[in-house]
């Protein structure tokens, strides 16, 4: 089985860094099966030997009125992926760091697509440091698994969101469930995820929230109706309180049960 991975690289920062020491440890851990791609604007962006350039002929700043960032479509970047030789395709943001359990899961089952969220950590250096963790981040998801198979045949559901900016995750947790296989959400342990705890960057007003914000409203209500359930009424009442290490009693079948009957394949 061969599984591309997919990232937007930008500047150098200490956790991105990490994040792509960890992707490149799946290469090492796993060179049958994982490849790195690393989806750009120019060829004068830095990114590291282990990832392969892919060149993006657009960003935000060509469609997005007022806006201050280059940041790329994920559906150009799935597009992307999709005519790499792999069986799964993963987007990920580029300072998540992962375990080798994220693979192994993968090659372990039979899934349509999924998203992850992850586990956030105390500030660490290395990756080769113990990692403390904070909480489990269930308002987001930072990793999204597919299969390519299923992403080429429905690919024009998903709409031109930018990465960084708001429900673009939302949006795509829900396509994901909804049109796939009702897959689980990956935000229990053991932990597959994980991420250096920051606060929260991406939900200040901006140009490119507030495009984000009415694609998502022209969404159909299976896909932003069922979220919204699920977040108030069951993760955030997961009995660990603010670290939410702990699952909701029964919330996986729960979970199965109501994205079900929003299902539309």
């Amino acid at each position: 089985m061969k599984i591309s991975i997919g990232t937007n690289i930008f500047g150098e920062d200490l956790k991105q860094s990490l994040g792509l020491q960890t992707q490149a440890k799946l290469k090492i851990l796993f060179p049958d099966n994982v490849n790195l791609f690393a989806f750009q604007r120019s060829n004068e962006e830095k990114i590291p030997d282990t990832h392969k350039r892919i060149l993006l002929n657009r960003d935000s700043r060509d469609f997005v009125e007022n806006g201050k960032k280059s940041t790329p479509c994920v559906k150009d970047i799935l597009d992307g992926l999709a005519e790499t030789d792999c069986d799964y395709m993963v987007y990920t943001n580029s300072d998540v760091l992962f375990s080798d359990k994220f693979i192994k899961y993968i090659l372990n089952g039979d899934y349509t697509g999924y998203a992850c969220s992850r586990m956030d950590i105390l500030p660490i250096q290395s990756i080769d440091e113990k990692m403390t963790p904070y909480r489990y981040e269930i308002a987001g998801q930072d990793t999204f698994v597919m299969k390519k198979e299923w992403y080429i045949k429905n690919r024009n559901l998903i709409k031109e969101y930018l990465i960084g900016s708001i429900l673009y995750d939302t949006a795509l947790t829900c396509i994901l469930k909804q049109y796939g296989n009702n897959d689980p959400i990956i935000n229990d342990y053991p932990i597959q995820i994980a991420h250096i705890h920051h606060g929260w960057g991406s939900g200040h007003p901006s140009p490119e929230n507030t495009y984000n914000k009415n694609l998502y409203d022209s969404e159909i209500k299976n896909i932003t109706e069922p979220w919204g359930w699920f977040y108030h009424n069951v993760l955030t009442k997961r009995p660990s309180g603010f670290n939410m290490f702990e699952l909701y009693p029964n919330e996986k079948e729960i979970e199965k049960k109501h994205f079900g009957k929003y299902m539309m394949s």
